[in-house]
C-alpha cells in the first residue's frame, strides 16, 4: 500500500484527486510538500498547476490526454513543524501538526524503503540507485538496479559492435542493422576480384548452391589462375575424390545441412569471430554465457553492497566490501552492549573470529554511553580491515509498535468536537470544544475547562494577570504563598482582612484590618535614623537626643517650645489652675460661680468687654462659612457659600462693587442685587438653609 503517492495512467483532463490507491486521502502539511509530474516531467506550482479550494486535488493549468500523472508527498523532517518552549500554550493544531509530521514521515519511509524487503518497490527513487531510464554514472557513490545493468550491458555491447567492428577489403559493415545495437557484415557487391582471392582459394566446400552469382563476381575476376584442376572437375562434374566425401555423409548430417536457414550474409558475419571464455573488449570475440555471467557478477560486486549481521559480535572476518574498500553498508540487527567513548568510538565489537572491531563517528547523543539491547545500527566499511564508520541507527520493532500505540492512545485520549462528548469518557480524556473555543479535561464526572484560544494560563517564566488571583488563607506552618524550596516561609492570612509574613513557620510581621503593623515581639533591625516627622524612630535616635537639643518631654518635667495637640485624647490627672496660664480642669470650669463669672452662660449673659472676630476674604473659588462669620471682598463674582448652616449670621465688607452674587442669595423685596457705589460698604446676611441666604441692605461709605 502506498500511503503518500498515487499514479494516474492514461489520464486525461485537468483535476486529479490526492487520494491513494486504497481510497485514503493523501494529507499534507504544506502545498510545497506535494510534487506533480506529467509523463516524467516535474511540474511547477502556480505556473503549471494549483490546488482546489478544499486542498484535496491538484488542478493542471493545461489539460492532458493519455498521460501518466504522478502525485507524491515528501514531508520535510529537517526542522520541527512545531517547537514547544517552557510556558507555551498547548493547542490542538500544534499537537496535530507535530503528530502529522512524524506520521507522514513514517508513511513516506514505508512507501520508499518498506518495498525493499518485498521486491515490489522502485529503487530508482533512492538517490543512490541508478534506474534503467537514468543516465549511467561511473563512480563509487551509486548502485544500479538490474534494469539499469541490463540497459548498460546492451548499451556497451551496441557501442562495441557499432564502434569497434570495422569493414575490411571487400567487406561492408552496416551499423544498427537490422535493428538498434546490431550490425550486418557482408561482402561488398562486386568487391571480390582476382586480388582478393588466393590461388586455389575457391573450392567446392566454400561455395553454397547458387551462392556465386554473376553479381558477386566482377567481370574477368575468375581466371585460370584462381581455379585448380580439381575444382574445374567439380564444376564440370563431381570428381571421384569429392564424390567419395559426399557419399561418406550420413543421413543425419545431410538433414542438418538441409536444416540450416542462415543466409550467406549471416554466415559471413561470423567469419573471423571466435568464442572466448572471458569477457574482453574485442570486436572479433563472442563471450560465452559463463563469461557474461562472471562479468555481470564482478560488475555488481564493484558497486558495493549490503551485508546484514545479527549482532555486534558477528562481523565478518574479511572486509565485506567487494573491492576491499569503503562504501559497503553493514546492518547490525542488535547492537546492544556496544560501549561508546567520549569521542564517539567503540572497540567492543568483534568478528566471528574474535578480532577487535573499531567503529568511529558516533553522534553526540550516543557518546559516553552503552547502546541499549535491541537497538539496530548501520555502519560502512573503510579501506582498513575491521574498521567501520557509523552510518545511522535503526528503529526497533518495539519502537515502531510503541509509536503506533502512542499515536492510537493519543487519538483515544484527545478529541475535537462542537459539544462535550457524552460517551467513552475516561478520567484524563481531553476534548477541544470548538463552540467554546476551549480545551477541556474529563475529571471522572464532568468536563472541566481552563485553556482557551486567548490563553487563560499563567506562564511559568512570568506573566501579567488580567484579573484577580485568589489563594487560600494558609497558616504559619504552611503559608499559602511560599518560596520555592522553602514551604514554611512566605505569606498567609491569620484572619479576615489580615496579612502576615512568615519565616521558618513563625509569623514575624502582621498587618491587621485597621492597618496596624505588629512585629509579634520581634525586633525590627537595621532601621535608618528618622529624617521626616512621620518616620519611625530608632533606639539610637531616641538615646542620643540630648538636653541641649530636646525633642521630647522628660518625665521629670519639661518646658514645651511648641503646641501639644492631643487630638481627641484626654489629659488626665491635671491639678486645678493657680496661675493665669495654667490649664483649666473640668472641675475648675464647672465650679466657677456667678459671683465670679469668667465666661458667658449658654442661657444668656452680659459681656463686660469687647468681642472680636477675624475677618476672612471671599475669593471666586472659596467661601466656607464654617471658618467664620465676618468676610470681605472686592470686585469679584461672589460664589454660593459652602457649609452654610441654618441660623448662621454675619457681615460682608466690600471694598469695591462685587460683579455678582450666587443664586442662593435672596435680596430685600425680591429686587435682586443692586451694586453699592460708595466704599467701603457693609451688608448683613442670615442663613435660612444651605441653599437660601437672606441679604440686608448695604450701608455705604463707612469711614
Amino acid at each position: 500500500m502506498a500511503f503518500a503517492s498515487v499514479t494516474y495512467t492514461s489520464a486525461s483532463g485537468t483535476t486529479f484527486a490526492l487520494t491513494n490507491n486504497d481510497g485514503n486521502a493523501i494529507e499534507y502539511l504544506r502545498q510545497s510538500d506535494i510534487s506533480v509530474t506529467v509523463n516524467g516531467t516535474l511540474q511547477t506550482l502556480t505556473t503549471d498547476y494549483t490546488f482546489n479550494a478544499a486542498g484535496t486535488s491538484i488542478v493542471l493549468n493545461s489539460a492532458v490526454s493519455g498521460a501518466t500523472v504522478v502525485l507524491n508527498r515528501t514531508t520535510s523532517i529537517t526542522d520541527a513543524t512545531v517547537s514547544f518552549t517552557a510556558g507555551s500554550t498547548l493547542t490542538a493544531q500544534d499537537l496535530n501538526n507535530s503528530d502529522r509530521q512524524n506520521r507522514f514521515a513514517l508513511q513516506e519511509f514505508s512507501d520508499t524503503y518498506g518495498s525493499l524487503t518485498t521486491g515490489t518497490g522502485d529503487l530508482q527513487v533512492l538517490g543512490g540507485f541508478i534506474g534503467s531510464a537514468e543516465t549511467w554514472v561511473a563512480d563509487n557513490a551509486h548502485a544500479a538496479t538490474t534494469g539499469a545493468i541490463d540497459a548498460r550491458i546492451d548499451s556497451k555491447t551496441a557501442t562495441k559492435l557499432t564502434d569497434d567492428v570495422v569493414a575490411g577489403n571487400a567487406i561492408t559493415v552496416t551499423d544498427n542493422s537490422p535493428s538498434t545495437g546490431k550490425i550486418t557484415v557482408a561482402v561488398t557487391d562486386g568487391a571480390i576480384d582476382t586480388a582478393e582471392l588466393t590461388d586455389s582459394a575457391v573450392t567446392a566446400v566454400k561455395l553454397a548452391s547458387n551462392a556465386v552469382t554473376t553479381a558477386k563476381i566482377n567481370d574477368g575476376a575468375v581466371t585460370n589462375a584462381k581455379l585448380a584442376d580439381a575444382e574445374l572437375q567439380t564444376l564440370a562434374g563431381i570428381g571421384s575424390d569429392q564424390a567419395s566425401s559426399l557419399v561418406a555423409l550420413t543421413n543425419a548430417e545431410i538433414q542438418t545441412l538441409d536444416g540450416i536457414t542462415a543466409s550467406t550474409a549471416e554466415l559471413n558475419q561470423l567469419d573471423g569471430i571466435t568464442v572466448s571464455t572471458s569477457f574482453s573488449n574485442s570486436a572479433t570475440q563472442i563471450a560465452t554465457s559463463s563469461a557474461v555471467n562472471s562479468f555481470v557478477t564482478n560488475l555488481l560486486d564493484s558497486l558495493g553492497g549490503f551485508v546484514a549481521i545479527p549482532d555486534d559480535q558477528s562481523f565478518p572476518t574479511t572486509n565485506p566490501d567487494p573491492s576491499d574498500n569503503a562504501g559497503t553498508v553493514v546492518s547490525i540487527a542488535d547492537a546492544g552492549g556496544l560501549v561508546i567513548d567520549v569521542s564517539g568510538e567503540t572497540t567492543t565489537g568483534r568478528t566471528t573470529g574474535g578480532a577487535v572491531v573499531t567503529i568511529t563517528g558516533f553522534p553526540a547523543v550516543y557518546r559516553s554511553s552503552t547502546l541499549l539491547a535491541g537497538l539496530g545500527i548501520q555502519v560502512q566499511t573503510t579501506a582498513t580491515l575491521n574498521t567501520y564508520t557509523y552510518h545511522k541507527s535503526l528503529p526497533t520493532d518495539a519502537d515502531i509498535a510503541q509509536l503506533n500505540d502512542d499515536v492510537n492512545d493519543f487519538f483515544a485520549r484527545y478529541r475535537i468536537s462542537a459539544t462535550n462528548p457524552t460517551t467513552d469518557n475516561d478520567t484524563g480524556d481531553l476534548v477541544f470544544n470548538t463552540t467554546a473555543n476551549e480545551l477541556r479535561v474529563f475529571n471522572g464526572t464532568d468536563w472541566q475547562g481552563g485553556v482557551t484560544a486567548t490563553g487563560n494560563l499563567v506562564s511559568k517564566s512570568g506573566d501579567t494577570m488580567t484579573g484577580a488571583l485568589g489563594i487560600t488563607s494558609g497558616s504559619a506552618a504552611s503559608p499559602s504563598l511560599f518560596i520555592s524550596g522553602d514551604t514554611n516561609t512566605g505569606l498567609f492570612s491569620p484572619g479576615a482582612d489580615e496579612l502576615a509574613v512568615v519565616t521558618g513557620g513563625t509569623a514575624r510581621l502582621t498587618v491587621d484590618s485597621a492597618g496596624n503593623i505588629s512585629a509579634n515581639s520581634n525586633t525590627i533591625g537595621s532601621v535608618a535614623n528618622p529624617s521626616s516627622a512621620q518616620d519611625a524612630a530608632t533606639k539610637n535616635y531616641v538615646d542620643t537626643t540630648t538636653t541641649a537639643n530636646p525633642i521630647y518631654v522628660a518625665v521629670a518635667g519639661d518646658a514645651m517650645t511648641g503646641a501639644l495637640a492631643m487630638g481627641t485624647n484626654k489629659v488626665t490627672g491635671v491639678g486645678d489652675p493657680t496661675a493665669a496660664q495654667d490649664a483649666a480642669t473640668k472641675n475648675y470650669v464647672d465650679t466657677t460661680t456667678t459671683a465670679n463669672p469668667i465666661y458667658a452662660a449658654v442661657a444668656g449673659d452680659n459681656f463686660t468687654g469687647t468681642v472680636t472676630s477675624t475677618e476672612r476674604t471671599i475669593t471666586a473659588g472659596a467661601f466656607d462659612l464654617s471658618t467664620g462669620n465676618f468676610w470681605t471682598c472686592g470686585n469679584i463674582a461672589v460664589p454660593n457659600p459652602t457649609n452654610a448652616t441654618a441660623g448662621t449670621a454675619g457681615l460682608i465688607r466690600v471694598t469695591a462693587a462685587p460683579a455678582s452674587f450666587g443664586g442662593n442669595f435672596d435680596w430685600p423685596a425680591g429686587a435682586g442685587y443692586v451694586a453699592p457705589t460708595a466704599f467701603p460698604a457693609v451688608i448683613p446676611f442670615f442663613v435660612v438653609s444651605s441653599t437660601q441666604i437672606l441679604m440686608g441692605n448695604f450701608v455705604q461709605g463707612i469711614a
